[in-house]
């Protein structure tokens, strides 16, 4: 299942959303909590392989 991740902006704060591409219905959703360090490139992974599965993370 092909996906789509970015990050995006919740007013003065921003978060990494990764979700299904051509979805016609509402997803589940998961939220991915970042490591101490913050949002790296693992925890992008992660939320990238959530969205793989069928979830807006």
């Amino acid at each position: 299942m092909a996906n789509k991740g970015e990050w995006i902006e919740y007013g003065t704060r921003r978060g990494y959303f990764a979700a299904p591409e051509k979805v016609s219905e509402p997803l589940p959703a998961i939220i991915v909590i970042q490591e101490a360090w913050g949002v790296n490139e693992h925890i992008e992974d992660v939320t990238r392989r959530f969205a793989a599965a069928g979830y807006a993370a």
